[in-house]
């Protein structure tokens, strides 16, 4: 009974040594493949073109994902961190205090053909509104804001 319960002790000991070795990237499957997809497309490039001068072996899926041996996971994670730390945001969210503002923006946008994402955050709603669009949706955000500043004029002194 000794035997077997020191043999499942070591079999459980080397199981969870290989299980850490290999989530952190310290050992790998030899053979295996990671793949990163930045949602940034330009980003993605970027990390892409990297990679290859890099001389690291690269295919891309069909969704655009940069596919890699594993031996690499810990160093394309950290080029694609730095690409991303360099980068600039893509959107930004508005929300206004009071929600018939957020509604009132909303339907601007619509009306406008902006396109525009809504994100709840502690229920409360939020618009996600991308750079690109940047000229058609801040003269209609700075109207909204005028509104605002006129409706509540008379608490600003």
């Amino acid at each position: 009974m000794k035997k077997i319960k020191s043999i499942l002790i070591i079999l459980v000991s080397i199981i969870l040594t290989a299980f850490i070795l290999l989530s952190t990237g310290i050992i790998s499957i030899p053979n295996s493949q990671d793949f990163f997809l930045l949602e940034n497309p330009d980003e993605q490039a970027q990390l892409k073109s990297k990679l290859e001068k890099l001389g690291i072996p690269i295919s891309i899926d069909k969704k655009g994902a940069i596919i890699y041996d594993s031996k690499y996971s810990q160093f394309v994670q950290k080029v694609a961190k730095e690409i991303m730390s360099s980068s600039y945001p893509t959107s930004t969210i508005i929300s206004y205090v009071e929600p018939k503002y957020n509604e009132l923006l909303i339907e601007k946008l619509k009306t406008n053909n902006v396109p525009f994402d809504i994100e709840y955050v502690k229920h409360e709603k939020h618009i996600s509104l991308s750079y690109k669009e940047k000229q058609k949706w801040i003269p209609i955000k700075q109207e909204i804001d005028n509104m605002f500043i006129k409706d509540h004029n008379h608490l600003i002194k």
